[in-house]
């Protein structure tokens, strides 16, 4: 498997940043109360990453959502697997 590129790595890493900084203050303050702007400010990367990773605030919101529904998920397999009695 290729490695990827610096190119990749860095975008990924705005993508990352980005999701992060849009977890903290979504959830602190409410998607109404958060522009992009400030999401971009929080990440340290300017309102235009967040456009280029991102259709829309509503889409960083989504992939939020997305990565704290598969940490959730993560967790309530995990604990499920520590368990041998079905009931």
């Amino acid at each position: 498997m290729a490695r990827p590129t610096l190119k990749a790595q860095q975008s990924e890493r705005t993508r990352a940043a980005l999701i992060a900084a849009g977890r903290s203050l979504f959830s602190e303050r409410g998607y109404g109360d958060v522009s992009a702007e400030e999401v971009a400010a929080a990440a340290r990367v300017t309102t235009g990453a967040v456009y280029h990773q991102f259709a829309s605030k509503r889409g960083l919101f989504v992939a939020v959502f997305e990565a704290v529904e598969a940490e959730v998920t993560a967790q309530v397999a995990a604990a499920f697997a520590e368990h041998t009695d079905p009931r």
